[in-house]
């Protein structure tokens, strides 16, 4: 390039200035050669310093993508956050390393121009100063790259660094949960070794009902028969003692396997006497032909009165309710073992006033608690009674 210059220096010398050139001109003619030279040496210089700058972008642009490879594989199984980071850094590098393509070519389009402006260097300076300053452009646009590279390299080291923690925590966790699952099977061997127990113990105790279960079934029988035994006695005495029923004299009642024949005083004793009535003895005796047929049920005599203290005439014999009412109970048990039932089935007990069924506050409710109550229960074995 420099020697065409010349050339064309030399040629416009000789036909442009003709023969008659004066030797001032012909050394100002030399000198604006020599200062054109001197300037297109500086341009050349110039471009071929913006030459190595491209040429070390472009290496870094290659260690660049070497890295984005690197980072590419490591950070593959990271989660699906830094998987979207890492698509916009390669989005960001992508269009980065467009961006330096396109510089590159308008780079080469700018030597190509250069080249084809030094061919016309005295009519183009102005395209020069333009091209110098699109020069200067591009040096300003690859420092901002450079920039941004850092900045993205600086993002890297951050990424990765946040990965580590990451990946610590979740280390930690892991070992966390392991531990966790680690008691849990402990655990569970141990609710299973007890479960196993239990199995165990139910099978034995299924063992035990099963051979219960044909001993309480004959029981249950045994208490069906006797509640329908039961039943006929009550139906009995409910026919036999149909008027004091209905003048509500004799009430009787029952429950399950429990009877109870319920008989105010006053159809049985006097007032603040023991001795049985001739109008008593005749329903006693209406009773006991019909309880004496039983064999399976205790017949136990109770005595009641109201809370109406003995009188001065009768504390002598009677000191208070306590003996009035036993008394009662006892003539009722003799009458009723007199008139054919076993007195082994027979009890006498006395309650005073202290077992009212009402109020003492009128005298139909006194009434009601002066009473004898003849009840039948089962009779209790041995065992049963140690149990209570």
């Amino acid at each position: 390039m420099k020697k065409l210059i010349i050339v064309v220096g030399i040629v416009i010398s000789f036909f442009g200035c003709g023969p008659n050139i004066k030797p001032e001109e012909l050394d100002a003619l030399k000198k604006q050669r020599a200062d054109l030279e001197d300037a297109l040496d500086k341009k050349e210089k110039e471009a071929s310093a913006f030459q190595e700058e491209v040429n070390l972008m472009k290496n870094q642009i290659a260690q660049l993508s070497d890295e984005k490879k690197t980072l590419e594989s490591t950070m593959s199984s990271e989660k699906d956050t830094l998987a979207a980071n890492m698509m916009k850094l390669k989005e960001s590098i992508k269009e980065k390393e467009n961006m330096i393509t396109e510089r590159e070519v308008k780079i080469k389009n700018l030597e190509s121009e250069l080249a084809l402006k030094n061919q016309n260097l005295f009519k183009k300076d102005d395209e020069i100063d333009k091209k110098d300053n699109e020069a200067s452009a591009l040096k300003k646009e690859i420092e901002n790259l450079k920039t941004e590279i850092a900045k993205l390299k600086e993002s890297n080291a951050n990424l990765s660094k946040s990965m580590n923690s990451e990946k610590n925590q979740l280390s930690d966790e892991i070992a966390r949960l392991q531990n966790q699952i680690k008691e849990m099977e402990n655990k569970n061997n141990d609710l299973l070794n007890q479960i196993k127990e239990k199995e165990n113990s139910i099978e034995e105790l299924n063992q035990k009902i099963a051979s219960l279960s044909e001993e309480e079934s004959k029981k249950i029988k045994q208490k069906e028969e006797e509640i329908a035994k039961l039943k006929n006695t009550y139906g009995d005495l409910l026919s036999e003692l149909k008027e004091e029923i209905n003048r509500k004299e004799i009430t009787v009642t029952q429950l399950k396997d429990k009877l109870t024949i319920n008989m105010v005083d006053k159809i049985l004793f006097d007032s603040g006497s023991a001795e049985i009535k001739r109008k008593g003895k005749r329903v006693l005796a209406s009773v006991a032909k019909i309880l004496k047929s039983i064999k399976d049920k205790q017949i136990i005599v109770e005595g009641h009165t109201d809370n109406v203290p003995i009188s001065a005439v009768l504390a002598y014999k009677f000191p208070s309710n306590w003996e009035l009412s036993s008394a009662r109970a006892i003539s009722v048990v003799r009458f009723l073992q007199q008139n054919g039932i076993d007195p082994s089935f027979l009890g006498a007990t006395g309650y005073g006033e202290f077992r009212p069924i009402s109020p003492n506050d009128t005298e139909d409710n006194r009434a009601m608690n002066r009473r004898v109550e003849i009840i039948l229960i089962p009779i209790l074995k041995t065992e049963e009674m140690s149990s209570q």
